[in-house]
C-alpha cells in the first residue's frame, strides 16, 4: 500500500508543491508533468520494494 500526500503551494500557478510519501523522501514539483512523474516514481519504488 502506498500512503502519500500532495501538498500544494496555493501561491504558485498552475500547480506547485511537494509529494510526501510515507517512509520516503519529499519530492518537490512544479507543474502537472512533474507531479505525475513524482507519483509514477513513488509507485515504481513501492512496487520494487514489495517485489524484493
Amino acid at each position: 500500500m502506498i500512503i502519500a500526500r500532495v501538498e500544494l503551494d496555493a501561491a504558485q500557478r498552475p500547480v506547485a508543491g511537494r509529494l510526501v510519501v510515507a517512509d520516503g523522501p519529499q519530492q518537490p514539483f512544479s507543474g502537472w508533468t512533474e507531479l505525475f512523474a513524482a507519483l509514477q516514481h513513488a509507485v515504481a519504488a513501492a512496487v520494487g520494494e514489495s517485489a524484493s
